[in-house]
């Protein structure tokens, strides 16, 4: 019995160093688990900056492109739009100088009727101032 005892006593005195060997070992094993996790943490974090980064640079690529294309159709109306509006004024300009023509030619038949009206008048008068009065 002594020797159980013993051996129970050998037990029991090795048991912290036994103890702190497995607690080693655990914190060991641990601490490789949590730099494998951080490690993993680490790369997906720099991917996915990666990928937001890579998101960020086509999406200012689109935009410029839409900038771009909004430009483009921006000058084709407002090119469409000096065009149209040319048109009108062109127009506008032909009925004023036909109108301007067909006022002038009024006033100049007015004027020549006016002048002719007074031409006459004028015979008339001095046709009358020749005759001798007789009374």
């Amino acid at each position: 019995m002594d020797k159980e005892i013993g051996s129970i006593r050998a037990f029991v005195d090795g048991t912290p160093d036994l103890i702190a060997a497995e607690r080693d070992v655990l914190v060991a094993s641990l601490e490789k688990e949590l730099g494998v996790a951080l490690s993993d943490v680490d790369r997906q974090r720099v991917e996915t900056i990666a990928a937001l980064l890579a998101e960020r640079q086509r999406i200012f690529e689109d935009v410029d492109t839409l900038r771009a294309v909004l430009l483009e159709d921006v000058k084709r109306e407002s090119v469409a739009a000096t065009m149209a509006l040319e048109a009108v004024v062109a127009r506008q300009s032909q009925l004023f100088v036909a109108e301007a023509q067909g006022l002038i030619d009024l006033a100049f038949w007015r004027a020549l009727i006016l002048l002719s009206a007074g031409l006459v008048g004028l015979a008339v008068v001095l046709r009358l101032s020749r005759t001798p009065k007789t009374s």
